[in-house]
C-alpha cells in the first residue's frame, strides 16, 4: 500500500496531524509530537544524536499529545539523548479489518520521509501491534534505516484471547486499578477517560464497533511477529490483567536466575522465531497495565541499557566470527 507524499513539517504547538488516503479510500490520521532531550548534568557534555530517534507508539485511548504520553516520551528522549517521536494513528472506517496494517504503513512512510537513519521502536499495549508491523515493513523495504531494537511493554497482539474479556480488563486495569499515586491516577487514568469520551462524542454510532475491532486486533497473535529479525526487549507487568505476564513467562521462570532468563527467551522464541535475541523483564512494583506510565523513566533507562548490551554482545560475536573466518582462510 502506498500513500501520497506530504510536506516535511514540524509540529505546531504540541502536535501535528497528517492524513493519508488508502487505495480503498479509507483515511488514516497520524498525529505526532517531537520531544527533544532536556540538557542536564547527566548529558550536558553529550551531543544530541542526529538523524536518530526513538519512535514511541502508545496504545488505544491516548493521543500523541496526551500528558502521560508526552511525559514518557520525554523520559525516553532524556535516556537516549535523541529526539523521541510520539505517534498515534486512527482510521476513519470502523469496518476496516486488520486496521493496524494500513495505520502501520502510514507510520512507515512517515518515518522514511523524515530522513532518519537509525531508530529504536517502542510499543506499548496495542501499540505493540503497530510497532511489529512498522518494524517488519522497515526491515523488508528500507534496510538502510538501522533498527537498534524493539522495546515492547505490556504487549498486546502476542497471543489469542477473547475480545470482550480483554476490553473489560483493559478498562478496569487502566482506570480503577490505577492507584499507586494521586498524580498517576490523575494522569494516565484521566487521559484514558477523556480520550474515550472524545472518541464516543466524535463517532457515537461507530464507537462500539471500533472498540470491538481494536480489542479483537489486540487479542490476536500478530502475523508478522515470526518474521521480525531485530533484537527485542519486553517489559511485562506481574499484575497486568489485560496482558498477564504469565502468558510470556513460564511458571517456573519468574526469578532472576540465568536459567529462568533462558527459559523466558526460549518461550518467546516460539513467537519471535527469527529475532536475533529476545529478553523478557518482569516488573513487580506498580505492575498493572499502567506500568509503562507509572515507571516510564526507569523503563526508558533500563530497556535502552539492555538493548545496548545486546547490541554490544552481537557486535562482539560478529567480530569473533570474522576473526575465526580469517584464521581458517589463512590456514
Amino acid at each position: 500500500m502506498s500513500f501520497e507524499s506530504f510536506p516535511k513539517i514540524e509540529p505546531k504547538n504540541k502536535s501535528t496531524k497528517i492524513e493519508f488516503k488508502t487505495k480503498e479510500g479509507d483515511i488514516v490520521t497520524l498525529k505526532f509530537c517531537i520531544v527533544k532531550p532536556i540538557v542536564n548534568e547527566k548529558n550536558k557534555t553529550k551531543n544530541e544524536k542526529q538523524n536518530q530517534a526513538i519512535i514511541f507508539l502508545p496504545g488505544v485511548a491516548v493521543e500523541a499529545d496526551s500528558g502521560s504520553v508526552l511525559k514518557a516520551a520525554q523520559d525516553f528522549a532524556n535516556a537516549s539523548n535523541a529526539e523521541t517521536y510520539s505517534i498515534t494513528t486512527s482510521i476513519n472506517n470502523a469496518k476496516t479489518k486488520n486496521s493496524q496494517i494500513p495505520q502501520a504503513e502510514a507510520i512507515h512512510q512517515f518515518l522514511t520521509e523524515r530522513g532518519l537513519t537509525e531508530v529504536t521502536i517502542v510499543g506499548n499495549s496495542q501499540g505493540v501491534n503497530k510497532a511489529l508491523y512498522v518494524t517488519g515493513g522497515l526491515e523488508k523495504n528500507n534496510p538502510e534505516i538501522k533498527i537498534n531494537g524493539l522495546i515492547l511493554t505490556n504487549p498486546g497482539g502476542l497471543y489469542n484471547q477473547d475480545a470482550g474479556e480483554l476490553t473489560k480488563n483493559f478498562i478496569l486495569d487502566g482506570t480503577i486499578r490505577t492507584k499507586p499515586s494521586l498524580d498517576l491516577a490523575l494522569g494516565i487514568g484521566k487521559d484514558v477517560v477523556v480520550n474515550i469520551a472524545k472518541e464516543f462524542a466524535h463517532s457515537p454510532l461507530d464507537f462500539k464497533e471500533k472498540a470491538m475491532r481494536e480489542a479483537e486486533e489486540a487479542g490476536t497473535l500478530n502475523d508478522v511477529a515470526k518474521d521480525i529479525k531485530t533484537k527485542i526487549l519486553m517489559v511485562v507487568g506481574k499484575n497486568d490483567t489485560a496482558f498477564p505476564s504469565s502468558k510470556f513467562i513460564p511458571d517456573d521462570a519468574h526469578d532472576q536466575s540465568l536459567a529462568s532468563q533462558n527459559e523466558r527467551e526460549k518461550k518467546m522464541g516460539e513467537i519471535f522465531t527469527n529475532s536475533e535475541n529476545v529478553k523478557v523483564i518482569e516488573a513487580e512494583k506498580l505492575s498493572n497495565h499502567s506500568l509503562f506510565y507509572a515507571r516510564s523513566e526507569q523503563i526508558a533507562n533500563i530497556s535502552l541499557y539492555e538493548l545496548e548490551r545486546m547490541n554490544r554482545k552481537s557486535e562482539k560475536q560478529e567480530e569473533n566470527n570474522n576473526l575465526e573466518k580469517e584464521y581458517s582462510i589463512s590456514n
